[in-house]
This record gives C-alpha cells, structure tokens and sequence, in this order.
C-alpha cells in the first residue's frame, strides 16, 4: 500500500514540473508575440527561434585565414630542443641518413658506407672538391665516446688515406678520448651542435620525413618496417620476410 502511495506521489510530482515548464514556455511565446506581433502561432515563434540561433552561430568571431595559418605553422616549426629531442627517439638508421642529409645540403656528395652491412669503421664519406671526410655516426645518448673508438677512426682514416675524420654523437667524448681526437685532428660533433646545424640547414619537410620517431625503415632494403611480436622478443622486422631479413630490435639513442 504504502508503495502504491509513493508512485502516485511520483506521478503527481512530474506532472506538476510538466505543468510548470509548459506555462513557463507559453508566458515566453507571449512575450515573443507582444514584441513581435508577425508570430501569430506556436510554428511561427519556434521558426523565428531557430532563426536567431544560427543568426548568432554566424556572428561569432573567427581568426582570419592568414592567422589561423601562422597559428598551425608555429606548432609544428622545428626548434633546436624539439630537433635534439627528436634524434634521441629515432632509431640508428635514421640518425645515419639525418647525417648524410645534413652534409648534402650542406654542399658534400656523400656515400653511405653503413647500413646494415658491416662498414669497415665508417658510415659515410664526404666529397667537396678535394676535401674528404670520413664519417662515424654513433647514435649514443648516455654513452660516451671512449678512445678505442677514436683509435678505430684513426685506423680508418690511414686505410683510405685521409686525414680528416668526424664522429656523429649525442651525448659526448670522455676526456681521455677528447684529447686523443684534439692530437689526432679527429672532430667529435655532440647532439646540440647537430641540432643547430639542422635547424639553419635542413628545411621543415626534410626534418618532418628524417625525425619520424614512429616509423622505421629496413636498413637493407629500405621497406618501411613493422612492428612484430610473439613468443619472442618483440622488434621490428622487415615486411619483405623471408625474401628480405632485416630486423631492428631497439630504437631510440642508446
């Protein structure tokens, strides 16, 4: 009983806020027709409501095109910090061709030793005129670079009978190896400084397909690389299995 009760009290309540908001739309359709005598029906005052609405969408203020424009370009402009970022995510392949577009462009016909073939201790040899330089691109974020290393370019640069030689890296040189390096003519280029050189050389297009850091290429046949897991360790394969076996388990400096 005491149930019956309350749905009826439920009821009652609802019909009286149905009631309420009913006459409070009908004194609103009755101010609306004292200052606009043309709304003689309900059709008339809904229209003319309908009307206003988008009158008011219209209205609103909106950047010019050309603003708007500027707005999406300073989103998305490469900065020095976004640039270094961005070689700290992308795998050792892309840093190898970020390398060889920044001496491109920079005036150097350059040849790519590296890859996923073994590169007798340089990745890219560049040609302006009778300079020759040899290239060692060492994707390296929180290690340094120790004077094996640079005895190795040094071992390489008497082989091809060259006496300028670069390493590419992130983080830096130990003391040791940075002095070896100073005696030796032997350049150690860290990421800030490859960051500024790609900021006033490299357009935003080329840093846009270069610093992609969700896409990997096959460092042997250049397919774009996909993301395979398992019973095994995950890494990222070549699409082109079994014909092309190219595979990359890390990316990211190391």
């Amino acid at each position: 009983m005491i149930l019956y009760y309350f749905f009826v009290l439920v009821i009652f309540i609802a019909l009286g806020i149905f009631i309420y908001f009913g006459l409070q739309q009908l004194k609103n359709i009755e101010k609306q027709k004292n200052k606009h005598p043309q709304l003689t029906t309900k059709g008339d005052y809904f229209a003319w409501k309908e009307n206003r609405l988008k009158e008011s969408a219209d209205l609103e203020p909106s950047l010019p095109a050309p603003h708007k424009e500027e707005i999406v370009k300073e989103e998305t402009a490469w900065t020095h910090d976004s640039i270094y970022e961005a070689l700290g995510k992308i795998d050792w392949y892309q840093f190898e061709k970020f390398s060889e577009t920044l001496l491109s462009n920079e005036g150097y016909a350059v040849e790519r030793k590296g890859g996923a073939q073994p590169d007798g201790g340089v990745d890219l040899v560049a040609i302006k005129e009778s300079d020759t330089i040899l290239v060692q691109c060492k994707h390296w974020k929180t290690w340094e670079i120790k004077p094996k290393t640079v005895r190795e370019m040094l071992g390489t640069m008497s082989i091809n009978k060259t006496n300028k030689g670069v390493i590419y890296t992130l983080k830096g040189a130990s003391i040791a190896a940075s002095e070896l390096a100073a005696q030796q003519g032997i350049g150690i280029e860290v990421g800030h400084g490859l960051a500024d050189r790609a900021l006033c050389q490299l357009s935003k297009e080329q840093l846009d397909s270069i610093l992609k850091t969700d896409v990997h290429h096959c460092p042997k046949c250049e397919a774009e690389m996909v993301w395979r897991e398992g019973n095994f360790k995950p890494f990222w394969g070549c699409p082109r299995y079994p014909r092309c076996r190219g595979k990359m388990e890390h990316t990211g400096a190391r």
